[in-house]
């Protein structure tokens, strides 16, 4: 994130979205096969420019768990899942291993839990309850291997946060 001197607090910067990662892959795995690989930060932002929070969200989107359920009883699930595949939801093939550089910015505490029955794994450890803590700055790389097929819904764990759009979403096929 900035340290700008324009006169505003970080925080400011932050909110409006100035952040961003860099992912070092060592020399043997250049160029990186990244079609399995997400980065995803969760955080806060000021939607209407004033100073202060307005929404909690993944990589600066909101979505809602009752959005999904709608979609899902209007359209059907087959018809849902290419609505979703238009709207850039990313699909990922059954069986493949995933990786989630997943980034805690701005100044709540978060959590990273994703539905779906698989364990996750942060330095080859299983992660309890498939809950990945992430404190105000902290970076954490969890890993995954799908095995079922399905809409995956990921969101933080602090439930509040997860109702006012900390949510995204995974098909896997």
């Amino acid at each position: 994130h900035c340290h700008s001197s324009d006169g505003h607090p970080i925080n400011v910067h932050m909110l409006q979205g100035l952040y961003g990662a860099i992912i070092v892959y060592p020399a043997d795995r250049w160029p990186p096969d990244t079609k399995n690989e997400f980065v995803q930060f969760f955080g806060e932002v000021d939607l209407n420019l004033d100073g202060t929070r307005d929404a909690q969200v993944i990589n600066g989107k909101q979505a809602f768990e009752h959005d999904l359920l709608n979609l899902i009883n209007a359209q059907g699930y087959a018809q849902a899942v290419q609505t979703l595949k238009g709207l850039g939801v990313p699909t990922v093939a059954v069986g493949e291993e995933l990786t989630f550089y997943l980034i805690g910015i701005g100044n709540e505490y978060h959590s990273w839990h994703m539905h779906g029955g698989n364990p996750v794994f942060v330095n080859g450890q299983a992660v309890e309850g498939d809950v990945v803590p992430l404190g105000s700055g902290t970076a954490v790389t969890a890993r995954l291997r799908t095995t079922n097929p399905g809409i995956w819904l990921i969101h933080c764990h602090v439930v509040v946060h997860a109702d006012l759009g900390m949510v995204t979403l995974l098909i896997a096929e």
